[in-house]
């Protein structure tokens, strides 16, 4: 199985010719959590193995889908018809049980589409704002050191990650 980044930023799922998907939704819930991390690191440059996959004790969620990323709980669903209602409820559920502070990030990927993010639109606004304080914060401090603006650099263009090399 290999992670395809296409040239349009999206990434799709390749298996061997005559490799079938093993059947049954905790597989495929599996791969999921797999896919995820192994974008999530590449996307993020993190090194290899900082991501894992959470301790999922059937009935006891002590961890989420996905662990390895301070300050955030990462849940992973693979379903064609997504539930985000139910989801959502169930993980800021979860951060609460845990007594966690961590933010909340819901990963859905529908059968062949595209990985989608899904936060609260709060949590999204205050990313948003902490991007644009860094980034005057940056423009003042090459202002004052006398550097000048970095170029803008062009996406090197597809890359490919193999879920295997991923731990799971």
């Amino acid at each position: 199985v290999r992670l395809l980044r296409q040239s349009d930023g999206r990434w799709t799922v390749r298996r061997a010719r005559g490799a079938m998907k093993p059947g049954g939704s905790r597989e495929k819930g599996i791969d999921g959590e797999r896919e995820a991390i192994g974008i999530l690191s590449v996307e993020l440059a993190l090194p290899d193995g900082q991501l894992r996959r959470g301790d999922q004790t059937w009935g006891a969620h002590r961890e989420p889908d996905v662990t390895g990323l301070p300050g955030w709980w990462i849940e992973v669903k693979r379903k064609q018809r997504p539930s985000f209602g139910a989801w959502l409820t169930t993980l800021v559920e979860h951060i609460r049980r845990a007594r966690s502070k961590s933010l909340p990030l819901l990963c859905w990927r529908p059968n062949r589409g595209s990985w989608w993010a899904v936060l609260r639109l709060t949590d999204w606004c205050a990313l948003v704002r902490e991007r644009d304080h860094l980034r005057a914060e940056n423009d003042q401090l090459r202002a004052e050191l006398k550097i000048p603006a970095r170029p803008t650099t062009p996406d090197p263009g597809p890359r490919q990650l193999r879920l295997d090399e991923v731990q799971p």
